[in-house]
């Protein structure tokens, strides 16, 4: 069904990503079905947003993302 789905997004030009990514031998097949984008605890456990906002990585700016659907 993912190989399916990703194809769908692929011919309709949209990128895919794939969640709850939890260990290496489900991100290998993911890459080999061609999908975009991955997220999960196999690709990096959690971390509180304090981690990120005071030890950004050398060479990373930080950038705040807006949505004008908060109140």
């Amino acid at each position: 069904m993912v190989d399916a789905i990703n194809r769908i997004g692929h011919i309709l030009g949209i990128q895919t990503v794939a969640e709850w990514v939890e260990n290496a031998a489900v991100r290998e097949v993911l890459r080999n079905l061609g999908v975009d984008f991955l997220q999960g605890n196999g690709i990096h456990q959690p971390e509180p947003l304090t981690v990120l906002t005071e030890h950004p990585l050398p060479g990373q700016r930080l950038k705040a993302a807006v949505s004008d659907r908060l109140g």
